[in-house]
Order: C-alpha cells, then structure tokens, then sequence
C-alpha cells in the first residue's frame, strides 16, 4: 500500500471496524458557549430563514474512514456521526483500515445497504473508483470531506480546509518568531498536491512576514512505505549536513515521532535555541504534546471537521431537491458564514487555545450548522 494514495493531513493510520458511535475519548469539536454561542446561533437562524423551510427525510447514511485508529481520522468521523444526529440520521461506518483494497470493499457495500447518501474521508477518488461508479448507477450522492482530493465528476461535492492556508499561517508565525535567523531551512516534505501546497503556502507566508526570498537549504521526502523509519533517518542526515540548522520543517504530522527520536539523539536533551527550532502542522494530543515539552515550537491547525458539517450540509439539500453546496477550499463561507479557523499552536498560547484537547475554532460553526438546521428543517 502507498500511503501516498490516501490524500490526508496526518489522516492515515490502521484501524479496525466500527459502527455508529463516537467514542468517548475522541476530542471532537462541540458548540461553543456564551457570546460566541449566540451570535453564531443568530447568524444560523437567519441563514435557514433566508432558506426557506424544506421537508427532511430521515434516511441512513454511509461513511467510508480512511483509517479509525488515526485520531485525527477518528474525531473526523465522529463529527460527522453527531452532526448526521442533529439531522435525524443514521451513519453506517465502515472503516478502510489504512487499506485502498478495503476502502474500495466498503464503499461498495454501503451501498447495497439502503444508505440514501455516501461520504468519505480523505480517499482518493482512483482508490474508490469501482464504488464511486457502482454509487453512480443506484443514484447515491457520494461527498468527500476532511482533506483536499483530486476532483472527480464521480464525487457530488468534494470540502476541506485549504492547505495551502495553513501553510501561510505557518510561515508568518516563523517570520514573526525568527525572521532573518530562519537562514537554514530544513524541510521533511511528503509526496502529494496537498503538501506541495503546504510547503509554497509557508515560503509565502515567510514573505508576507518580511523574509522575502527564503528558500529551503536541504530537503528529504519521506518514504510512503517507511513514515516514521524514514522521518528518523532522513532527519539524522540533515542534520549531519546541516548541524547548524536553525529551522526543520516537517510537512506531515503523522511521521513527528521519527523527527523526534533523530533531534533527540543528536541533540540529548538541549532545547531550543540550544537545537534547531521543529515546525509542523496538526492539533491533535501529539503535537499538543510535542509543543508542551519543546520538542515542537509550532503547529498550525484547522479544524477539518469543518468539512463534515458543510457536507452533511449539501447531502441534506441534495435530498430535498436542492443544489448541492459548492466544492471549495480556502476560506469556505457558507451563507456568509467562516467554517474554517487556520491558527498556530505554540507555547505562548497552547493553554487557552485549547480546551478538552481540542484546539478552539474562531467561529461556533456547530452552533451556527445546528441553529440553521433547527430553523430550515424543524427540531
């Protein structure tokens, strides 16, 4: 299996099989209390008026998890599962263990399980192709959220946070916190689209924070085959190359531990400034974690699970003879509303921007989805 197929911000890992729940552990995103609460709540009530009022069916929905031991992928799920609630839905869940052979498997059978819609997090559309096609032919709507994927006819809608925005947040926290000093750059990069646009996304963030011209000293890509393996060794050759190193960058948050082990084992247990400074990206308990002890300076995150809501969202219109929502990434409006919050987690602010272990979005989105869902299809 390449990992490389599967699209995903730190979304891979194994797993096994579930069914509708959402585990108790999981930190997952719920609305919001107070001030923030009501104004998103307003915003909601008003954006399902200008709606207009529309009958809901109560139907079974299918999800495809790219991995349910990642957990990342796991919160990911369980949003959609508690969002799907507030609709008065089921979710059937079947989970691809990490598996393109498996996530193709259980598309496939989803849909010979009365679901009345399909989605799927962070797959590739040529790893599901067969079920994508087979979802066609019985007239199920297939949406995909979580992480950016190559655009398919075959998906109804496709919505993710833009990486590329998470990138730029990135490299204006670096070109805030270090500036000039931030001469050598050394970067763990991963194949795929989306972490290209991490890496361009964090040189122009550089720029926009006045390091125009920064460029990457050294890089290594990590192995599909060998994440951690190969974060662990690619990183003890840079750092042989480069001893002197004043920023490592690593572009996919699942492979941090192998960084880790690397620095530590050149470094013992200096801290910077006394090792290079470690950026990357994610929010999940890891990179809280690295961030906490000062095996990380940094991380910029968004809140995927942004992506669920505005796809269950658009399966809901789709089903009550509207036009689905649009496919875009970025800065996502729905009906004037922000859904994605791109920010960096680092030291200085890892105690109040996070809570229950999960980093705090700008906007209620869950506040705001849940008050337009009330409004245009009852309680």
């Amino acid at each position: 299996m390449s990992a490389a197929t599967l699209a995903a911000g730190g979304l891979i890992g194994c797993g096994s099989g579930g069914s509708e729940s959402a585990s108790k552990g999981s930190a997952i995103i719920v609305a919001q209390s107070g001030t923030a609460a009501q104004k998103a709540s307003a915003l909601g009530e008003a954006a399902g008026k200008r709606r207009g009022t529309h009958k809901l069916p109560k139907v079974t929905i299918g999800l495809v998890q790219v991995a349910g031991q990642s957990e990342v992928a796991k919160n990911a799920e369980n949003s959609l599962v508690l969002a799907a609630k507030q609709l008065g839905w089921t979710t059937k869940v079947c989970d691809g263990q990490g598996d393109p052979v498996k996530m193709n498997t259980c598309l496939v059978s989803l849909t010979s399980q009365n679901v009345k819609a399909a989605f799927t997090l962070a797959i590739e559309p040529s790893i599901i192709g067969a079920g994508l096609k087979l979802a066609k032919q019985k007239g199920i709507p297939v949406f995909s959220y979580g992480a950016p994927v190559a655009e398919s006819p075959l998906f109804t809608g496709v919505y993710a946070p833009s990486f590329k925005a998470a990138g730029v947040a990135l490299g204006k926290w670096a070109g805030k916190e270090y500036g000039a000093k931030a001469k050598t750059l050394l970067r763990l990069t991963f194949p795929g689209p989306a972490y290209v646009d991490r890496d361009s996304g964090f040189l122009e963030g550089l720029a926009d924070a006045g390091v125009p011209g920064a460029s990457w000293t050294a890089s290594k890509n990590i192995d599909t085959k060998d994440l951690l393996g190969s974060a662990k060794t690619n990183t003890a050759t840079l750092l042989q190359q480069h001893p002197n190193a004043d920023v490592i960058y690593n572009s996919y948050e699942a492979t941090l531990a192998g960084q880790i082990q690397a620095t530590d084992q050149k470094f013992g247990s200096k801290q910077y400034p006394d090792r290079p400074a470690a950026i990357t990206f994610g929010g999940a308990l890891e990179n809280q974690q690295d961030i906490r002890s000062g095996k990380f300076q940094a991380s910029s995150w968004t809140n995927i699970e942004g992506g669920a809501y505005v796809a269950l969202d658009s399966a809901a219109r789709v089903l009550t003879g509207e036009q689905a929502n649009p496919s875009l990434a970025g800065s996502y409006e729905l009906e004037g509303f922000p859904v994605y919050t791109y920010k960096v987690l680092d030291k200085a602010n890892i105690a109040t921007a996070v809570t229950d272990g999960k980093p705090n979005p700008d906007n209620d989105f869950v506040s705001f989805f849940n008050a337009m869902w009330r409004t245009e299809y009852g309680e």
